[in-house]
């Protein structure tokens, strides 16, 4: 809830993302009042952002880059000795399933001489609270790890090639304009590769017979 000027204020001069920073500390206030259309409480984070833009500077012929630049986007992490197999597995499926973008684990040494992994993930930030959710409701970690990154992402898109195996779908990377790299979609291959009792590679080399 704001005044009028309030909102013009911030229509006017506020940027609604989460600028690349080096977190300083988070602070949450809950007011008096309990409004039932929504939660009467406010998140605020400190950082310091100078020097902190993660944009690459152009290349040496001051050209942009071919590729995109994505910000707005978030890094999750937990260091995990006490976790099954099964559960991070379960995790991994939960995270992607909310619309996690990547999500990997990395065999790290934890004290007590116990082996353990690193549960990453990166995700839009918008999905921040259930990400977050998800790590803790997941796992026995008592806490994660955020952090915001940015990433330039290569163009793509996905076709339907007729093969006669049937139709396989191909993703294809593009630069700038320039189709640079296309790799068929796996669970069509192997789909294929079960139902007509043929190799990986039979089914792969059908795709060109018709070029």
């Amino acid at each position: 809830m704001t005044t009028p000027t309030g909102a013009a204020l911030i229509a006017t001069l506020a940027q609604f993302r989460q600028p690349a920073m080096a977190l300083d500390r988070i602070g949450v206030g809950i007011g008096g009042k309990d409004p039932a259309a929504f939660p009467n409480v406010v998140r605020l984070w400190l950082g310091d952002t100078a020097g902190a833009d993660l944009r690459p500077e152009p290349g040496g012929d001051g050209q942009p880059p071919l590729a995109r630049w994505q910000d707005n986007v978030i890094l999750l992490e937990t260091n995990l000795d006490d976790a099954t197999g099964e559960q991070i597995g379960f995790a991994m499926e939960q995270l992607f399933e909310a619309g996690a973008l990547d999500v990997w684990y990395t065999p790290i040494q934890m004290k007590k001489n116990r082996p353990g992994v690193v549960l990453s993930a990166m995700a839009p930030a918008s999905l921040e609270s259930r990400m977050s959710e998800i790590f803790l409701r997941d796992t026995p970690t008592l806490g994660v790890r955020i952090r915001a990154v940015g990433r330039y992402v290569a163009e793509r898109d996905v076709v339907t090639v007729e093969t006669r195996f049937g139709k396989i779908r191909v993703k294809r990377k593009w630069l700038g304009g320039e189709l640079v790299s296309q790799s068929p979609e796996y669970d069509d291959v192997a789909r294929a590769a079960r139902e007509w009792g043929v190799s990986w590679g039979d089914v792969v080399g059908a795709m060109g017979e018709g070029e």
